[in-house]
């Protein structure tokens, strides 16, 4: 498939369907200017990253990593992971305004790293927390947490700051912190750390 390698600034004026990876060059940028990339590969970032409305990974094939600078002013809008034969690792802290889809395929968190989400979260695929913080910001009046959260799926360390409501049962292998308002599931949440409010 493709590779793309960028250099300079680029700015988006379409959506983008990219057969590899993107590479951001230290003194690249871009600019997703509201636009949907679709990625069939990587996703680096060793420069800027600005608002891409939302990002779809689709690889059929494992050895795909999310890495490099996506926090602060490098955030994305939301993402989506959507091929059942894929693997990918996120392997930094991300900053999303909405939130992320699993929809198929297996997702590896970033170790002891957060990634803030925005709106919802869902897995109906695989989800490896690897002591991932999963931080629920709540910039919609309301948002879920659902899908596949338990054994092999269960959830690292939860930090909520809205309003969220489980809309499945979770299990929570690290510490529960509420910042907010938390919907328990009609089925079971277990905490395998601390839980706390404040």
């Amino acid at each position: 498939g493709d590779t793309w390698l960028i250099k300079n600034a680029m700015t988006m004026a379409s959506n983008w369907s990219v057969g590899g990876d993107v590479t951001i060059d230290a003194a690249g940028s871009l600019n997703g200017n509201g636009w949907e990339l679709f990625l069939e590969g990587s996703l680096i970032n060793n420069g800027a990253f600005d608002y891409v409305q939302a990002t779809h990974f689709v690889s059929g094939h494992g050895g795909n990593v999310i890495q490099g600078n996506f926090t602060g002013s490098n955030f994305f809008g939301g993402i989506s992971f959507n091929n059942s034969s894929g693997v990918w690792s996120i392997n930094s802290a991300l900053d999303l305004v909405f939130g992320i889809e699993i929809q198929a395929g297996a997702v590896t968190g970033p170790s002891g790293q957060v990634l803030k989400i925005g709106t919802s979260f869902t897995n109906n695929g695989s989800f490896t927390h690897n002591n991932s913080i999963l931080q629920f910001q709540g910039n919609d009046p309301f948002n879920n947490i659902s899908g596949s959260m338990t054994g092999s799926n269960a959830l690292g360390n939860v930090i909520v700051n809205g309003p969220y409501e489980f809309l499945d049962p979770a299990d929570i292998a690290g510490n529960l912190t509420i910042n907010g308002l938390l919907i328990a599931p009609s089925g079971t949440l277990k905490i395998g750390g601390n839980f706390s409010t404040i």
